[in-house]
């Protein structure tokens, strides 16, 4: 078989075709990534269920028990900040399996990508310099594949577990502001 067959037995244009998806869902799970660490941030940083203005309200409303506005605004207020609260726990879930299945797709049409890509590269016209960027382009193949399953296996961890991650935020989040 020459090696124009042999090409042509390998469906380029699929190949294209499945790289291309591939990266697309690899930059689609890094945007689903980023919006999870920006509501994960959201709710370290914020805290919404220990509102300022929400505590005060408490604390007026202790001093005046038999005061019937007051306790209303509580009511809306405390409704809202639950509200925020929960949508940012459903955000943070929900992305983590986006980014998950994300993944799961990226890695499927990169793998089908890799199966198209011909093993019996031609041979190089001056040497065999030609072999040795085959074998570094596969290797780089290999260590970003590695490093898209640390991430998904981090992401899979962090959206399944979000309450044991949180005190060691806080901890080092108070940590950095005591240092400035």
């Amino acid at each position: 078989m020459n090696e124009k067959k042999l090409t042509s037995l390998r469906f380029p244009a699929l190949r294209a075709f499945l790289l291309g998806s591939g990266s697309a869902a690899g930059l689609f799970t890094l945007a689903v990534c980023a919006i999870m660490l920006q509501a994960r941030t959201q709710l370290i940083v914020e805290d919404p269920l220990n509102h300022v203005e929400l505590n005060d309200l408490r604390d007026s409303y202790a001093e005046d028990i038999e005061n019937a506005e007051l306790r209303e605004q509580i009511r809306e207020l405390d409704l809202h900040v639950r509200h925020e609260y929960f949508h940012l726990l459903d955000k943070i879930e929900r992305g983590g399996r986006l980014a998950i299945s994300g993944s799961v797709v990226m890695i499927t049409l990169l793998l089908l990508a890799l199966a198209l890509t011909p093993w019996l590269p031609p041979l190089p016209p001056a040497g065999c310099e030609g072999m040795f960027w085959i074998g570094v382009s596969r290797a780089r193949l290999w260590l970003a594949g590695a490093g898209i399953i640390i991430l998904a296996v981090t992401i899979m961890l962090i959206a399944t577990n979000p309450s044991e991650i949180t005190p060691v935020l806080l901890e080092q989040l108070n940590q950095a502001e005591s240092l400035q």
